[in-house]
């Protein structure tokens, strides 16, 4: 037992822990109350229930505080109940009985704290129903209420009351069993919404309140048996309820399940509830009949007679609504065939504001829909309006930033499936807003994509009536294809910005630093240059790098940022060497920003222009590199790679043809490679550029090329990247 309990305790977090703890106290009370003399245990009754009253009022007043807005509501009232609770309590032990006193303000603080569980629990289980969950789960939860009532009347007026003892006032039992009979109708409507049992949310609160009812009626036995002032187990059961009640408002859910066992056994279980109600009652009508005593009969055969006709009345709806259901299957049909043919014909490759218009547009083809609005949760906890087409169609509303509050609304009731809300003046902006254009309600439902919620389609009409319950099929039908549609482009563009915050965090936080790679005239072996690379600080390569760079937008910026630190680093080179840097064609186009950078240093300047980045323009492109031949050399990247290099080598004439890697590996033992090296000389040799072979790594490679007429030579053979660092190092040695 020890290391089972271990481990439960283990897995609970610390309000849990503080619950059960509480829970396993109150055992130990009445075990220590039981030694102690009559008045001093009633001291101690008193004591332990104010505290377990003032233990759930805290956790309730928590939840109110800092809860989602679907609990605050619930922890609010509860907690208001609760109070009224604590009060009648303290005047029912403190106050003298009489049975005035027993009517008096206790009995009124009591049953107004019926009032308030009743309206809100009710409240919170229907909350977003479906009407066509809603009338059979208000039918179920009123038979097994009264079903529920009318067997306790009986138990308690022809088996608990006693002949002789204190009198209860009808009030007092009334209140009582409704307390124990409002669990019981309940779970019928938690079933009815799919929500299956757990040891948390709805299902223990019901618990809680099971158990406040049930040592509400021992009190009352209690009290008809002259005991009223007796210190009980039942004491202890009531306060274990009032902790229970608040732990379940504290984690209130109505999420339903997708277990298929689970839903048919729910199902089983709301059928056979209803008649085992009736046969209860006429069982009970049957021992009423035989007994004849007193006007409790009376009340028990109207009780009986009331569970009888809401049955019937039950099955009738029941008829009725399966006589509409083929009729309303075949509207849902057409409807639903007429929101794949609307969707059909949306353009997928637009931008993603683009295709939410679209969408909206399209939701304005269905009957009765008179707005349509689409709301994405950004990954910043952002709700934007990014798609608006009918009443609400104005320039504000595009891209509309909505308020927070309004946020962590939306976001619990997307939770919870699709849902309908009402519109009616109201002192909120946003709401006044939809008011005034002419809203009266909208069927809302939630989009997903890959197992997630990103965001909400609304569509919205002028008359309530357009958008009952019964087709929220449609709208549900609607959000899954138009989620299916908009995801794709949303996860695009969620990508891009955090591809553009990822960027802009390592040009803020110069995630990066150049390495200088140098350049060797092979006739001598000198140094001559150095090419600047750039090293980003994650170790991602370079190349891909720059190009997620260039994919968020943000190309020339990250680039911009690693000239500049080469530039400002070079200084340290030594001044008989020339500096050649990665220019892609888009940044010499621009000019400008390149003139800038240029001033930084007065060393010899080569910019290699990539050929593997498409040139759109080579006339754009040779008009800016006319003009920065002024005050740089020119080369071209990685030559003979490509199939455009001809093309390219002609168009730009460099003054450094650099060899890829590609040609200048194994160039010692492959007469291809050969054959094309000697070409390449031989053209540069006649338009009068110098050759640089990348990659030299191996000394028959260098002697072949050395053999060939290569001019200059860079690889690791030659020489490795390095930091400023490294090569001051070595000049000083």
């Amino acid at each position: 037992m020890i290391p089972w309990f271990r481990g439960v305790w283990q897995r609970t977090n610390p309000l849990q822990r503080l619950i059960l703890a509480a829970l396993l106290a109150l055992p130990c009370a009445f075990i220590i109350q039981t030694f102690l003399s009559a008045d001093l245990a009633i001291a101690t009754d008193n004591i332990q229930q104010i505290s377990a009253t003032i233990f759930a009022s805290l956790i309730l007043a928590h939840t109110a505080r800092c809860g989602d807005p679907i609990r605050r509501p619930l922890a609010r009232n509860l907690l208001v109940a609760l109070v009224l609770v604590g009060i009648a309590m303290i005047a029912w032990d403190f106050i003298p009985y009489t049975e005035l006193s027993a009517s008096g303000p206790a009995l009124a603080l009591f049953l107004i704290a019926i009032a308030v569980v009743f309206v809100s629990l009710a409240r919170a289980l229907f909350r977003g129903a479906p009407r066509a969950t809603l009338s059979p789960a208000l039918l179920d939860a009123s038979i097994v209420l009264f079903a529920t009532v009318t067997t306790f009347v009986s138990i308690w007026e022809l088996v608990l009351r006693p002949a002789g003892g204190d009198s209860s006032s009808i009030l007092e039992l009334v209140g009582a069993i409704a307390v124990f009979a409002l669990p019981t109708a309940s779970v019928l409507v938690l079933l009815r919404r799919g929500v299956f049992p757990s040891l948390s949310g709805a299902y223990l609160l019901l618990a809680g309140l099971l158990m406040i009812g049930a040592a509400w009626l021992v009190w009352q036995i209690l009290l008809a048996q002259g005991r009223a002032n007796e210190v009980s187990p039942t004491d202890f059961v009531y306060s274990a309820g009032v902790i229970l009640l608040a732990y379940g408002t504290s984690t209130w859910n109505l999420e339903g399940s997708k277990n298929p066992r689970s839903i048919h056994w729910a199902g089983l279980f709301m059928d056979i509830s209803p008649l085992f109600g009736v046969g209860l009652c006429v069982a009970l009508t049957s021992i009423v009949n035989n007994r004849h005593t007193g006007p409790a009969p009376d009340v028990i055969r109207v009780g009986a007679a009331g569970v009888i006709l809401l049955t019937l009345f039950r099955q009738l709806f029941l008829a009725r609504r399966e006589r509409a259901a083929s009729a309303r299957l075949n509207r849902e049909i057409q409807e639903r065939s007429e929101v794949l043919s609307a969707l059909s014909h949306l353009e997928t490759e637009e931008s993603l504001e683009e295709i939410a218009q679209q969408i909206c547009h399209q939701a304005l083809r269905l009957d009765g829909v008179d707005n349509a609005v689409l709301i994405v949760f950004r990954r910043d906890s952002e709700t934007v309006v990014i798609g608006v087409a009918g009443l609400c169609d104005t320039p504000a509303n595009h891209g509309l930033v909505l308020p927070k509050e309004r946020t962590v609304l939306l976001t619990a009731l997307a939770a919870q499936g699709p849902w309908r809300d009402i519109y009616a003046p109201s002192d909120n902006s946003h709401l006044a807003m939809l008011y005034g254009a002419g809203l009266r309600v909208s069927a809302n439902v939630p989009l997903r994509w890959n197992d997630q919620i990103i965001g909400i389609v609304g569509l919205g009409s002028i008359d309530p009536a357009s958008l009952p319950d019964e087709r929220m099929g449609t709208v549900r039908e609607f959000g899954l294809v138009a989620g299916t549609i908009l995801g794709p482009a949303l996860a695009k563009q969620q990508a891009r910005e955090e591809a553009r915050a990822a960027i802009n965090r390592i040009i803020e936080e110069n995630a990066f630093h150049p390495v200088f790679q140098p350049v060797i005239n092979l006739a001598d072996g000198q140094i001559i240059g150095f090419e600047a690379l750039t090293r980003f600080n994650d170790g991602l390569r370079p190349d891909l790098r720059f190009l997620e760079a260039a994919g968020a937008g943000l190309g020339l910026e990250l680039e911009i940022a690693c000239l500049q630190a080469a530039l400002r680093e070079s200084g340290r080179l030594p001044d008989d060497t020339w500096l050649s840097l990665n220019v892609s064609p888009e940044l010499a186009i621009t000019q400008t920003p390149l003139i800038s950078l240029l001033a930084l240093t007065d060393r010899p300047i080569v910019l290699e222009i990539t050929e593997h980045v498409p040139i759109e323009s080579y006339a754009a492109l040779m008009a800016s590199l006319r003009d920065l031949r002024q005050f740089v050399r020119l080369a071209v990247d990685d030559a003979g790679s490509g199939y455009a290099g001809l093309q390219h080598i002609l168009e730009i004439q460099p003054d450094i043809m650099k060899l890829d890697i590609s040609l200048v590996r194994g160039v010692d033992h492959d007469p291809g490679r050969h054959a094309m090296i000697a070409a390449m000389v031989a053209f540069a040799r006649e338009t009068g550029a110098a050759v640089l072979a990348e990659g030299v790594e191996t000394p028959d490679e260098l002697a072949t090329l050395r053999s060939l007429g290569v001019d200059l030579g860079q690889g690791y053979l030659l020489g490795r990247p390095a930091t400023i660092e490294s090569w001051v190092e070595r000049s000083a040695a």
